[in-house]
């Protein structure tokens, strides 16, 4: 998103550029027929931080009537503190006034008829927002520091003074779209509809209560907010609701968490948690999803910042990009049960170093750990089929790589970039298929290929795999040395008696072999294990 604004940015820097004339440190561009102006940039270092437009301008003996004010034409002018615009403009350009820091007042004249979308996206400093009392298309009744669109009763644009009029039926999508709102929002009942990003990377919000009008919301319209605490709805809106105190929005009828915030509760009857619900959420370091939920819906927790995250089995299906970005994430457990993860489920956790996948997956997704650059291992469940184009691609620390026995397929690049992985172990009894780059063009200079011993002269024979690694050796079917190597890595060694004094005091056995681990034969897992197992390292 920030490198396409910043391709924009490029090129409306140089269309500023075009102009017939400047006055004052404003750009101008003509209209010789019409004898009309408009405004199409200015030098920042220029024009009186108290920026007042003037109707016309004189140019070379030839008067102008300022009519319009151009798409982005005071982009990032972070001398500007006050603007004033004339009653002769009728149109303002999308994005006309974006990151304008010190900007405090903005004053609309009485001509102005349309005025496109963030038009004040990132000016984070605005207090002031006013419209000439004559205007018919807007106002700002009642001093509400707003804009609003008389015939609709939309709040087009607000600011950290803003006051909600109790007659206003909709906040507009752009309405707060990347500047700071009052810290504490309180929505009218008035109010029916939301815009989808009205509330979009906005400053200051602490709380934010939805009034029992609001029944149009598309998606999450109060992600990203990095200061939210708490959410509710009046008990009397029919569709949404706030139930237990819950401090999030809930859609009524579905049961599906639709916007959270860092301090909500996730009620243990809701049954998905939809698109954007966290979006963007801070403060977070852990997040408990009940056993009631089942699907979790694509970017539900894109880019926020939850450290440590369990996804239980009772949740079947997670659907595209719903851990995107999260680039504070350390540790993910998958449980047993999940059925499909969605692509570029992971794509940029760029911290995480572990991450336990499902025996329950038949396929790992396009893109699914894009540039995880912390993780360190990756094992590929048996209950995986296929593994899709780019899976791990850009995941350049991972050490240990274990493809399960049911893969027959992988996607180009979708190993490759585990470049430093000196061991790999395929179990499939057959070598999979592979395409372009789907393995690593290094492994011949350094990593040991480990399949299972019935397979060995198959690997050995294979186009796509006979000369992909230094060395192809045997090992058992599970991939592990035999008794002690509780982790199947193909070692006896230390990390084998921490995994089996992990399971001790956590009773769960499900991240090692346990037939390898119960060294004593008794069948279950006790100290005496782990002594046996210890006078094998010492004495091998």
């Amino acid at each position: 998103m920030r490198a396409f604004l910043l391709i924009l940015m490029l090129g409306w820097a140089g269309s500023a550029l075009a102009h017939d004339f400047i006055i004052d440190g404003v750009y101008y561009t003509v209209d010789n027929t019409t004898l009309e102006a408009t405004v199409s940039g200015c030098e920042a270092q220029q024009i009186n931080p108290r920026l007042e437009i003037p109707e016309t301008v004189t140019w070379d003996g030839v008067t102008y009537t300022v009519t319009a004010i151009k798409d982005h034409c005071l982009y990032n002018k972070d001398t500007l503190t006050d603007l004033i615009i004339p009653n002769t403009v009728t149109s303002i350009g999308t994005y006309a006034f974006w990151e304008c820091d010190n900007l405090r007042s903005i004053y609309i004249g009485s001509g102005v008829q349309s005025i496109g979308r963030s038009l004040i996206y990132e000016c984070y400093n605005l207090e002031s927002l006013a419209v000439h009392p004559d205007n018919p298309y807007f106002d700002s009744r009642g001093d509400c520091n707003a804009i609003i669109e008389t015939a609709t009763n939309t709040l087009f644009y607000g600011c950290k003074n803003t006051v909600f009029p109790d007659d206003i039926t909709e906040i507009g999508e752009t309405a707060f779209y990347g500047t700071t709102a009052p810290e504490n929002v309180v929505l009218p009942n008035s109010v029916t509809k939301i815009g989808s990003n009205a509330f979009f990377y906005t400053r200051g919000v602490k709380s934010i209560i939805l009034g029992c009008g609001v029944a149009d919301m598309e998606q999450n319209p109060f992600s990203h907010i990095p200061d939210l605490e708490a959410l509710s709805v009046h008990p009397d809106n029919p569709k949404y609701d706030s139930r237990g105190d819950c401090k999030a929005v809930n859609l009524t009828a579905t049961n599906m968490l639709f916007a959270a915030c860092r301090n909500t509760v996730i009620p243990d009857d809701i049954t998905s948690i939809g698109s954007y619900a966290y979006g963007g959420c801070r403060g977070l370091d852990r997040i408990i999803i009940p056993p009631s939920v089942t699907l979790i819906k694509r970017y539900a927790f894109c880019e926020c910042d939850v450290r440590h995250m369990t996804i239980p089995g009772t949740v079947k299906v997670v659907e595209m990009g719903a851990f995107d970005f999260c680039g504070w994430v350390q540790d993910v457990y998958i449980e047993d049960g999940v059925e499909q993860l969605g692509r570029e489920t992971f794509r940029l956790c760029v911290a995480m170093k572990h991450l336990r996948l499902p025996n329950t997956i038949t396929e790992i997704p396009y893109g699914m750990l894009w540039q995880c650059d912390s993780l360190t291992e990756l094992i590929i469940p048996n209950s995986v089929t296929k593994v899709n184009s780019y899976a791990a691609y850009s995941c350049p620390l991972i050490k240990r790589l274990v493809i399960g026995s049911g893969v027959t397929q992988i996607g180009g690049y979708a190993l490759s970039s585990a470049h430093d992985a000196t061991t790999v172990t395929c179990l499939a009894p057959v070598p999979p298929s592979t395409s372009i780059m789907s393995l690593s063009p290094v492994w011949p200079e350094h990593t040991i290929l480990r399949v299972p011993y019935s397979s060995l002269e198959l690997y050995k024979s294979d186009y796509d795999w006979k000369d992909g690694f230094l060395e192809i050796v045997g090992c058992n079917d599970d991939g592990s040395a035999g008794p002690g190597d509780s982790d199947g890595d193909g070692i006896i060694g230390v990390n084998d008696a921490t995994m089996i004094i992990d399971a001790i005091l956590s009773g769960d056995t499900s991240s090692l072999i346990v037939e390898n681990a119960d060294l004593n034969g008794n069948g279950r897992l006790d100290i005496g294990d782990v002594a046996t197992l210890i006078d094998m390292i010492l004495h091998p």
